[in-house]
């Protein structure tokens, strides 16, 4: 299927480069809009073009596992030891924060327990001698 919006982009782009052979045309505004579109740049990226496209802000959220421990293993080795060290303290956290939480949930069913029993106890008695009378 053929996409025409590239078509169009193609015609700009031939347009542009008929002219160029002449030396006697310059991309339009809308043009360099169309191009930037195309080849998933910006303007400014094909104005300010050296080679190689400007860098762009990295982002480990949403990747995949292995592609965040690539992009990690990139860093210098001081950086590497913090990001791990940081991970590391994270961890340690939410281990003992879990651990903690899950004690005193049996803390408070224990200590529930032991004030139910003694009322359970003197329930039970009234209810044999109730029954027994």
């Amino acid at each position: 299927m053929w996409d025409w919006e590239n078509e169009n982009y193609a015609t700009c782009l031939s347009g542009h480069f008929a002219g160029k052979k002449n030396d006697n045309r310059k991309p339009s505004v809308t043009e360099l809009q169309q191009l930037a579109k195309l080849f998933d740049m910006s303007v400014d990226d094909i104005l300010n073009y050296e080679g190689e496209a400007i860098p762009k802000d990295v982002t480990m959220e949403n990747k995949a596992g292995f592609e965040q421990i690539n992009l990690i293993n990139q860093l210098d080795e001081d950086d590497k030891v913090t990001v791990f060290k940081t991970i590391d303290t994270m961890l340690t956290k939410k281990k003992f924060k879990d651990f903690f939480n899950k004690n005193i949930a049996a803390l408070k069913s224990k200590k529930m327990l032991q004030l139910i029993k003694p009322l359970r106890s003197n329930l039970l008695k009234n209810q044999y001698w109730q029954i027994h009378r």
